[in-house]
């Protein structure tokens, strides 16, 4: 009995059901106050703000839904079928736009203000939402360059390094500058190539003095030389890549002296494929060194100021003196020594000779000078050692590290930077369109 009254009580409640759906339709129908309510909830506001088209989308899917069976209102429905994806398109779009704007406005309020933090934030945000919005990328690299290099902030490291990167990557594929100037506010690079050097230069500074990565700090630095960019006439990177070169010379310099000494005083096959190394670097310094000479030298020319130029002038004699102790090392031998006035005269010809050629990549391979033969492999030399191997190729300039990094006239002189007063601020990064 208990089955069979469920089971009766199943069948009432299903009867009901059928009959009530048809009732409720027609009403629907027949509701016209209802219906014209709904309708004029679309009509007077579907030309409104943005806030009223959303009420107008809302109530016409609403009405589509609910009279879609009511044959009096075909005419409506069918109007509103065709109207209200366009509508609701509309207000995605004007949507999008207020986003943008608000987007926007926050990181201006965040440049104007300085705000470091609020500055990447803000800046991030618009590039999750416009990946390719160079200028905000640019800008980004550039703030965390002037963190590293005017306060010694570490923090934005891998940021500033990543955009810069990113940027680079974007700019050689043809991305475009949204603005026209490559850049906003005091970071505006104007042109495609000012801003790839720039952005090499940013990775290979942050990389070389805050990550303490030479090699790779070198490399960007190297590339940011060989563009048609503000950051080539930097001199201090051209003597930065003869350091390096200067370094490994040391080294094996004195790898050098300890394999003579425990040769009783005697060459060694050992010993001269290391000084024929060492040449190959003394010979890769003289090319840098003389690129920075040159490079400084017609900077120090361009100099307006007295005090300024006096000081690049300081910096242009260490250097030409470097240039001097190098080719003493790479050239004199006690056998051969080279007279003070022959040694200009070479020197002045080697420097014309290199500084007028493209610099070597310091990636690529040092090759040794005059590296011994296999023969004297098994030969034992008797040559004294009163050669060069025991002089140091130190050298008497110290490279500046820059503390200006913003793309405007800047010369590096005995570390200390000068600088125009060329910044340019306030501009807005444009509106992508």
């Amino acid at each position: 009995m208990k089955t069979f009254y469920k089971t009766l009580v199943l069948g009432v409640f299903l009867a009901v059901l059928a009959v009530a759906t048809p009732t409720f339709a027609q009403d629907v129908c027949a509701d016209l106050p209802a219906n014209q309510a709904l309708y004029d909830q679309y009509i007077n506001n579907y030309k409104g703000t943005l806030e009223q088209k959303k009420t107008a989308v809302k109530a016409g899917k609403e009405y589509i839904e609910k009279y879609a069976a009511c044959e009096a209102f075909a005419q409506q429905v069918d109007y509103l079928k065709k109207a209200v994806p366009k509508k609701e398109e509309e207000v995605k779009t004007e949507t999008a736009a207020v986003e943008q704007a608000a987007r926007y406005q926050r990181f201006d309020k965040a440049m104007k203000a300085g705000n470091t933090a609020e500055i990447y934030a803000s800046g991030e945000d618009i590039i999750k939402a416009e990946p390719d919005f160079l200028d905000v990328i640019l800008v980004l690299a550039s703030v965390g360059l002037d963190e590293a290099a005017e306060k010694q902030n570490d923090t934005y490291n891998a940021k500033a390094t990543e955009y810069a990167k990113s940027a680079i990557k974007k700019l050689e594929s043809g991305v475009k500058s949204n603005s026209g100037k490559f850049g906003a506010y005091k970071y505006e690079y104007n042109t495609k190539n000012n801003a790839i050097g720039w952005m090499n230069y940013t990775v290979g500074y942050i990389n070389y003095y805050r990550l303490k990565d030479k090699n790779s700090g070198v490399e960007y630095l190297y590339k940011a030389t060989q563009i048609d960019s503000e950051t080539k006439d930097r001199d201090f990177i051209y003597a930065l890549i003869g350091d390096k070169y200067v370094e490994k010379a040391d080294a094996l310099n004195k790898e050098i002296i300890v394999l003579i000494k425990a040769a009783d005083n005697k060459e060694t096959f050992e010993s001269k494929t290391k000084l024929a190394m060492s040449k190959g670097y003394a010979d890769r310094a003289l090319e840098a060194y003389s690129k920075a000479y040159e490079v400084a030298k017609a900077n120090m020319n361009k100099e307006k100021d007295a005090t300024k130029k006096a000081q690049m002038k300081e910096y242009v004699d260490n250097v030409y003196n470097t240039l001097k102790g190098l080719y003493k090392f790479r050239y004199e031998t006690v056998e051969k020594p080279i007279p003070d006035t022959d040694l200009v005269t070479q020197l002045n010809t080697l420097i014309a000779s290199v500084a007028s050629k493209p610099l070597t990549n310091p990636t690529t391979e040092v090759k040794p000078v005059d590296p011994p033969s296999e023969d004297e492999k098994t030969t034992d030399s008797t040559t004294s050692t009163t050669t060069t191997t025991t002089t140091t190729p130190a050298s008497t300039t110290k490279t500046p590290a820059p503390t200006t990094t913003k793309p405007v006239t800047k010369t590096m002189t005995n570390g200390s930077a000068v600088k125009t007063e060329a910044d340019k601020t306030g501009n807005k990064p444009k509106r992508k369109r």
